[in-house]
């Protein structure tokens, strides 16, 4: 070329590279940005996993498949690769869940003075991530602590503020485990099999987060249960109903204050009584608690201090179970039988007298404080509120949140259970039963309990004195249905 003017390939490339406005210098300067910001800071993070990559393709081509050394680099290439599998995917899921958390504070509306998130920072710990919060400028420490229950139900995970390990300026939360991962989908009540129980033995219930089975005692206890709509709180509540029913000897109490006592009619065969009115219920609290002070007359001549476990002719054990005690206030009758369940719950343990309470509006009207505080375990699942969640627990625990548990299918029957004698909490998953299925072990229970009065020819009034009006309005027992 001479004449200095560029060739026909010159200019094919000077035109190609101008096309849509991307200039040659253009794509230098994305070069050097890529080889800047992602190229160069790989290679020195990774550089072992290269290296590791490239003598195995060396020994590939230079000695094929077959020979030794490729099947030795190639094992030493793929463990560097599992590695910075594991690496990148941490990493991954570190980002996600900084940006997760940035989202929720802005939701939550704690922002800088321009409108963007605070700064996050994430660092792993023994057991979870420890999730550090810069305080944004016009705002308090506290003002970011509060925010731990915006993060938890963003994050789906536990999340524990830590005030006395922060610095000044600097929040501190612990992450661990998300809510719905480390419990099993299902978990199938082993109370379906149908055989005879003893009630002085644990009721399963449901399985914790290592999987271990959760239980739960009812022989002289007294048991507090609470929940939402579609929460799980009446699968747990059947599966504490089927667990007593299953005794023989247990003479079982229903006061089911729904419209015609719709929830608990499949046990009415089994139940001694069913009690589905204010009125009823009152009368049938008055005949336990009679029945107390005679039981406490006989422990007084036989020189003990609570009923024998195995003396079940003469102490059969009693459970009672209220379903939705909100409706408690609406009468005078109500009230009174309030008053009346609270004594028993105070005094009944000696006797042999449990008491299972259940509502799904746990406000602080439903459930006194001086009532709830009788309950020794306590049982919350998804509830409305923070104030619903700490009036059922009475505890205030970082992490224990029922308030924002999802309303999903997949996080139904997830709650919480606190003893009160041992301060202990813990989170579980209820165990699955099917109306199918509970029907058709209300009918075993019931062949059992029929077969276990005629062998002592008794009757259930034999064992509980109740008042007439009581039997005269109880609902008539189903026709059990012919095998």
């Amino acid at each position: 070329m001479p004449d200095g003017k560029p060739g026909t390939g010159c200019a094919f490339f000077h035109r190609c590279s101008r096309f849509r406005g991307f200039s040659v210098g253009r794509l230098v300067t994305l070069m050097q940005r890529l080889l800047s910001s992602w190229f160069l800071p790989f290679v020195s993070r990774f550089w072992r996993e290269l290296v590791g990559a490239a003598f195995a393709l060396f020994a590939v081509v230079r000695f094929g498949w077959l020979s030794p050394l490729p099947v030795v680099l190639a094992s030493v290439f793929g463990f560097y690769a599992v590695l910075f599998a594991r690496r990148w995917l941490a990493e991954d899921a570190q980002r996600t869940t900084v940006r997760a958390a940035a989202a929720a504070l802005v939701a939550a509306g704690l922002t800088e003075t321009d409108g963007s998130p605070p700064r996050i920072s994430l660092e792993p710990a023994p057991v979870g991530w420890l999730l550090f919060v810069a305080t944004p400028l016009g705002r308090s420490d506290a003002d970011v602590y509060g925010k731990a229950g915006a993060l938890a139900a963003a994050l789906r995970c536990d999340v524990e503020p830590l005030p006395e390990r922060g610095n000044p300026g600097h929040a501190l939360f612990a992450l661990t485990e998300p809510n719905t991962e480390r419990l099993p989908d299902v978990y199938v009540s082993p109370l379906l099999v149908g055989t005879p129980r003893d009630l002085s033995k644990p009721v399963p219930v449901g399985v914790d987060e290592q999987s271990a089975p959760v239980s739960l005692l009812l022989w002289s206890n007294s048991v507090l249960v609470a929940g939402s709509p579609r929460s799980g709180k009446s699968v747990f509540l059947w599966s504490l109903l089927v667990g007593a029913a299953l005794d023989p000897s247990c003479v079982l109490c229903v006061v089911d204050l729904k419209p015609h006592g719709i929830e608990t009619a499949d046990i009415a065969d089994r139940a001694a009584v069913v009690a589905t009115t204010n009125a009823d219920a009152l009368a049938l609290f008055r005949s336990i608690l009679l029945l107390i002070d005679q039981r406490n007359a006989k422990l007084l001549a036989l020189r003990l201090k609570k009923v024998p476990e195995h003396n079940r002719e003469d102490f059969p054990p009693i459970v009672v179970v209220v379903d939705e005690a909100a409706q408690f206030r609406r009468d005078d009758d109500g009230k009174a039988a309030l008053e009346a369940l609270q004594e028993i719950v105070a005094v009944g343990a000696a006797s042999g007298v449990t008491v299972v309470l259940a509502t799904q509006k746990p406000s602080g009207e439903a459930i006194p404080t001086d009532l709830r505080d009788l309950f020794a375990l306590r049982y919350c699942f998804r509830v409305g509120n923070a104030e619903h969640g700490k009036t059922v627990l009475g505890v205030a625990r970082p992490g224990v949140e029922p308030w924002n548990i999802p309303a999903t299918v997949e996080a139904r029957g997830i709650g919480y259970g606190y003893n009160s004698e041992t301060g202990a909490i813990a989170r579980f998953r209820g165990a699955l039963m099917t109306e199918t299925q509970i029907r058709a072990v209300l009918d075993e229970a019931t062949a059992e309990r029929s077969r276990w009065l005629l062998a002592r020819n008794k009757t259930e009034a034999d064992f509980l004195p109740v008042a007439p009006s009581l039997r005269e309005t109880a609902p008539k027992p189903r026709q059990r249905r012919r095998k």
